[in-house]
């Protein structure tokens, strides 16, 4: 819709794909990226600089039982709202992962990113890999590696 958007922006936060291809959707995929590939793709091919936040970091940032509990005693709107849009999760996991909610914490404060590694990277479109992302590594990649 509008062509000369990406253009106009100078970073992009995602929470989607994977690193290590620890999916939570199908096999290799991260379920954002696997129900959209294509917009995955253009989005890469799109924007100059993407910081993408992989589902690998949500097992690791998570609400701990202990606060749902504090939570659930607060009764304001904001937190009646999170808890009947995130509760299913505690009943399963006994945990909430802030898997969409980590990528803007990490907007606020980068620091709470840990490791950041600057990749080239590419999103698979079609047939089984469709979803996938794909990463150039400047340590193997020959691309990288003319000495």
């Amino acid at each position: 819709m509008y062509p000369d958007f990406a253009k106009k922006v100078d970073n992009i936060y995602i929470m989607g794909g994977t690193v290590s291809g620890k999916g939570n959707a199908e096999f290799n995929c991260e379920f954002n990226f696997l129900i959209d590939p294509e917009a995955a793709h253009k989005v890469f091919k799109s924007f100059k600089s993407i910081h993408l936040i992989p589902w690998e970091a949500s097992p690791e940032f998570v609400f701990p039982k202990e606060s749902y509990e504090t939570l659930k005693n607060i009764n304001t709107t904001k937190s009646k709202f999170f808890l009947n849009t995130h509760s299913h999760q505690f009943g399963r996991l006994n945990k909430y992962m802030i898997c969409d909610g980590f990528t803007p914490m990490v907007v606020v404060d980068p620091s709470i990113a840990g490791e950041i590694t600057e990749l080239e990277a590419k999103v698979f479109t079609q047939g089984e890999a469709a979803g996938q992302i794909s990463y150039a590594w400047p340590v193997y990649t020959a691309k990288y590696n003319k000495n």
